[in-house]
């Protein structure tokens, strides 16, 4: 029995968000991109644009929504601009039906006097199946 090639090619979708102080509460995790089902996410980038400022410490957790969070990236010190790459698991993230809207989320917590000021940007690189942009010959 033959494999049956198949001549879709995708281009990999962008999901970008700015999030600003006053769009979080501290502790908890707030919704910033949804993610089809059936998609792969495939990477990301996370980006400090304006540093927190709160008196003690302000950390960033990029997770998903699921029952059990899986975390894609944990900035301890959001005190500081940065950019670094999301972490996929190894494997690849798999969306599936549930949780209904999957989520890409972030969670911000600051100690110690109040933040004034912070901003993040956030992009997530996905493919979903049965999609394709591109035609090759097979």
């Amino acid at each position: 029995m033959a494999i049956t090639k198949v001549a879709g090619r995708q281009y990999p979708l962008y999901a970008t968000v700015d999030v600003a102080l006053a769009d979080l509460t501290s502790g908890s995790a707030v919704a910033a991109i949804d993610i089809p089902p059936g998609a792969d996410i495939v990477g990301g980038i996370y980006n400090v644009k304006t540093a927190f400022d709160s008196g003690t410490s302000d950390a960033v957790v990029i997770q998903t929504n699921e029952s059990t969070p899986t975390v894609l990236l944990t900035d301890a010190d959001a005190q500081a601009t940065v950019t670094s790459a999301l972490v996929i698991p190894a494997g690849g993230l798999r969306v599936g039906s549930s949780p209904s809207p999957f989520t890409i989320d972030v969670k911000w917590t600051g100690a110690g006097t109040a933040a004034t000021t912070g901003a993040i940007r956030l992009k997530v690189e996905y493919l979903v199946d049965d999609r394709a942009n591109e035609v090759q010959p097979v």
